[in-house]
């Protein structure tokens, strides 16, 4: 999990300066800030089974929201697709394993 998603900040990271990109706040990222800290305050008071129950369910659903977001993305950027398809089938992959049998 941590070489992929390390994998996937970098290449954002090198598609960000090679288009001359810089990252900002937005209403989106406050929104997804919030939701982690509130994601984050629920978990902190689980364990065991039902602990890995909430972490997982709620990792699938964000999950199913980057790729939604990577195949609706409208972003400018010739190279930017590309990318994103390519963390989208990593993160595809993750849902296939993770998610609901």
């Amino acid at each position: 999990m941590i070489t992929d998603h390390s994998a996937v900040q970098k290449a954002v990271r090198e598609l960000a300066a090679k288009l001359n990109v810089t990252p900002a706040d937005s209403e989106t990222s406050n929104s997804l800030k919030t939701q982690a800290h509130q994601i984050m305050q629920k978990l902190d008071g689980l364990k065991g089974k039902e602990f890995e129950k909430a972490y997982v369910d709620n990792e699938v659903a964000y999950h199913k929201a980057v790729i939604n977001a990577t195949k609706s993305s409208s972003a400018p950027g010739a190279s930017l697709a590309p990318r994103l398809w390519k963390s989208g089938c990593t993160t595809e992959r993750f849902v296939d394993c993770a998610g609901p049998k």
